[in-house]
């Protein structure tokens, strides 16, 4: 594990859910968002040998890692890496979470939840109604919610045709059954930027016994109770001008021709308290997302309070695909796209950088 320390540019003030700009000097700047030390979990690789999906801390302290690439949970020690799941037995993991004595891995591959006992053996399959996109535990309920609508659709005539109406469902993580369908997916121009602009990212705010909903393509956000009801809808201004959707047009073809987009959050998290931690994009795309020469653009993390007060914007070093609240201050991020690499990110949102001695 490698270890860095640089100095944060202001960022953006926020409320309950809307954001206050402001810049660096001025009298109506918010508090610096400070990076105070970047651990490197594990380092980024152009190789094929990872494939971070999620990085979390476990119950008896270690770090995990939900490797995609091994299809299994990876737990992190002081001499090394262990196993903690017999290896390929998940195909496409997404989450995973401990409920009372049993760990849950999602499985999106397989439309399941497997759950493992104490020593890591394989207790139960539950079968999920239908394919879904992202998902997200409330272990003290013992039920999964998971994005739906874009997970599954079929081509009739000319338009694509979705196999849910509502935007996420409830399960029972007791025997997989489906307690109830919540929300209505957003409205975007073409066939094929409505299914992408509707794989919504779900994070659970057990301090609040909600849901938090963030959408891939637009900065909005939702709060929803976990009965479904919704709390908070809208959406936030941008420090920048997204590049806008285009077709691509290829081949000539019956299915609708795909869609350039600027993906604006790429992951969501909730902490203890209830405030929000998006990772978002930080400026407008430059390039065609299949372009051979593509390269994301700058990241952030904005932490939205809930209760009101003033949050801050951290910017990345690095790109990433997830994050995760560790604690107060702390975060881990992973990269499940690009350089396959894992980091924890220690942060103070209030905390000014003294600035570097004069040389002498």
């Amino acid at each position: 594990m490698s270890t860095s320390h640089y100095r944060s540019p202001c960022g953006v003030a926020l409320g309950a859910l809307g954001f206050i700009l402001g810049g660096c000097g001025r009298s109506s700047a918010p508090p610096l968002g400070t990076v105070v030390r970047i651990d490197t979990l594990i380092a980024p690789s152009s190789g094929a040998q990872r494939n971070i999906a999620l990085t979390r801390m476990g119950v008896d302290g270690f770090v995990y890692f939900l490797d995609t690439r091994l299809g299994a949970l990876v737990r992190q020690e002081s001499h090394g890496e262990d196993t903690v799941t017999p290896a390929g037995l998940v195909k496409r993991p997404t989450t995973f979470a401990w409920i009372r004595d049993s760990l849950a891995i999602i499985d999106a591959a397989n439309n399941s939840v497997r759950l493992f006992d104490s020593t890591g053996h394989l207790a139960r399959t539950i079968l999920l109604p239908r394919p879904f996109g992202s998902a997200v535990i409330d272990p003290h309920a013992n039920r999964l919610y998971i994005s739906v609508y874009s997970a599954r659709y079929f081509f009739d005539v000319d338009r694509f045709v979705p196999g849910s109406d509502s935007l996420i469902e409830e399960i029972s993580l007791s025997d997989g059954h489906l307690i109830r369908r919540i929300g209505s997916p957003a409205q975007f121009g073409g066939s094929r930027l409505q299914f992408t602009g509707n794989d919504v990212m779900l994070a659970w705010q057990p301090a609040r016994n909600s849901l938090a909903i963030a959408w891939p393509i637009n900065p909005h956000v939702q709060i929803r109770t976990a009965d479904g009801l919704l709390v908070n809808d809208r959406d936030y201004p941008l420090t920048f001008a997204p590049s806008p959707p285009q077709t691509i047009h290829t081949v000539p073809t019956p299915i609708p021709p795909d869609v350039d987009f600027q993906q604006i959050v790429y992951g969501l998290d909730v902490d203890s308290s209830g405030d929000l931690y998006v990772l978002a994009a930080a400026a407008a795309k430059k390039e065609l997302l299949n372009a051979p020469t593509y390269k994301p653009p700058a990241q952030v993390v904005d932490i939205i309070k809930q209760d009101g007060g003033r949050g801050c914007r951290l910017e990345l070093p690095f790109f990433a695909t997830s994050i995760v609240v560790e604690r107060a201050g702390s975060l881990l991020l992973s990269d499940g796209q690009r350089g396959n690499g894992a980091y924890r990110l220690l942060f103070d949102c209030f905390r000014k950088v003294a600035p570097p001695p004069e040389a002498t």
